[in-house]
């Protein structure tokens, strides 16, 4: 949307660039509500975003 800090957006992608090379694993941004669902689509903005380990993101698989 318009109204998102496309700033803070920016640092969820820079803060898991950061863990990765901190600690070797990798780290991906997350849509907490995923932005495609046939129950309810999320939004891409910094309220909607975490960072999550990859493994574990991808263990997700699009589900709420």
């Amino acid at each position: 949307p318009k109204w998102a800090s496309k700033k803070l957006i920016n640092e969820f992608y820079e803060t898991a660039e950061g863990l990765r090379m901190l600690t070797g694993e990798w780290y991906e941004v997350d849509h907490i509500i995923p932005l495609k669902s046939d129950i309810v689509c999320g939004l891409h903005c910094e309220a909607n975003l975490q960072i999550l380990p990859m493994s574990e993101n991808r263990a997700k698989s699009n589900t709420v």
